[in-house]
């Protein structure tokens, strides 16, 4: 899980690095889809508060 907002600083950077690397993860906002920049609305992504069967499908897709 990596959440959009760290501190007022966004997580595209990490997002990239694990996207290079193959490993999966979906994106956590409180802030809802518009949070994201559009280049990165194709990965997954969960809102909070997390649902576990949401988030067990966002990994699974």
């Amino acid at each position: 899980m990596l959440d959009i907002d760290l501190h007022g600083e966004k997580s595209y950077a990490i997002a990239d690095s694990l996207t290079q690397r193959h490993v999966r993860f979906v994106f956590t906002t409180g802030y809802g889809a518009h949070a994201l920049e559009l280049a990165y609305l194709v990965y997954p992504r969960c809102e909070k508060p997390l649902d576990a069967r949401m988030l067990f499908k966002a990994l699974t897709v």
